[in-house]
């Protein structure tokens, strides 16, 4: 990371840039701090070659409609959208924490009880943005800040989309048309294959139910070290989200944990058409089986 960036020591609008605290393919985020409201906040921006690309920048513009439209405690916000000669600019809340990824890469798993207060949060965030009618499409714990505080912040909507409600689900389901019958191997889909929904790698448009199967994915990693699925290779790692003879990977009947948790896991991760049903009830699951490991 360098420090020689077009954005730091300037003052756009209200918002002093302090610091460029990291970059990447697609932009970069600094820190800065509202004048006005004298708080520190973090700037999201894409410049460049990536301001160039249309769809890139498309995805930073709905991010930035996505965003703004959520408003959660489990939910990184969003206090201002702006642009700066042309380019726009997310104006965010400035989190202090790590992201579950990195606890993981540094723990490989965790608690029983501490991974459950962590699911419980991200559900909650996915209820609240659910009910907005927006899909995230791309959970997984590199989209999970856990903050100093100790709570969760689920962030970066970058391919999340805005999807119709059905009121007779109990999640809000907006499952679309097929994409069409396309070979799994050669199928370009949003979101990281470890955390996808069987419909969604063969081809379905992800829904409200793929958040959920992503959200098991993320419990089964948190409390044994890896994703259910994931294998040596791509397509591997296809073949096991879409084997429908066994709801999780074998072992987990003898699991080191207990049977809600392992009821609540297959019904996150469940494959089968009829099962997917039972995905759908699992929304406020982990609410009502869990909530007294909330000290």
């Amino acid at each position: 990371m360098s420090d020689e960036s077009p954005l730091r020591g300037r003052t756009i609008g209200r918002y002093r840039i302090d610091a460029l605290l990291g970059e990447g393919g697609m932009g970069s985020v600094y820190r800065a701090h509202d004048t006005h409201l004298d708080r520190a906040v973090a700037i999201k921006t894409i410049r460049g070659l990536a301001s160039a690309d249309p769809l890139l920048l498309s995805r930073f513009q709905a991010e930035i409609r996505t965003m703004t439209r959520i408003s959660h405690p489990y939910v990184a916000s969003v206090y201002d959208a702006l642009e700066d000669d042309g380019h726009p600019l997310l104006v965010m809340e400035l989190l202090d924490g790590q992201s579950l990824d990195a606890v993981l890469r540094a723990r490989t798993r965790l608690p029983q009880r501490e991974a459950l207060v962590i699911a419980l949060e991200i559900a909650e965030a996915l209820v609240a943005i659910h009910a907005q009618g927006v899909v995230h499409r791309d959970l997984k714990p590199g989209n999970v800040m856990l903050t100093a505080s100790g709570h969760v912040k689920v962030m970066d909507f970058g391919v999340a989309r805005f999807a119709p409600r059905d009121p007779s689900s109990p999640t809000h389901d907006a499952t679309t048309a097929s994409l069409g019958a396309v070979a799994p191997g050669h199928l370009h889909v949003p979101g990281t294959l470890a955390y996808l929904a069987p419909e969604v790698v063969t081809g379905a448009s992800p829904s409200t139910r793929s958040d959920l199967f992503a959200l098991g994915a993320i419990l089964w990693e948190m409390l044994f070290g890896a994703p259910p699925f994931l294998r040596g290779t791509d397509d591997e790692t296809r073949r096991a989200i879409l084997d429908d003879a066994k709801a999780v990977r074998p072992g987990l009947a003898a699991a080191s944990v207990s049977g809600e948790v392992r009821a609540l896991l297959e019904r996150f991760l469940a494959k089968t058409t009829r099962a997917h049903a039972r995905r759908d009830r699992s929304g406020g699951a982990p609410r009502r089986a869990h909530r007294h490991y909330r000290a």
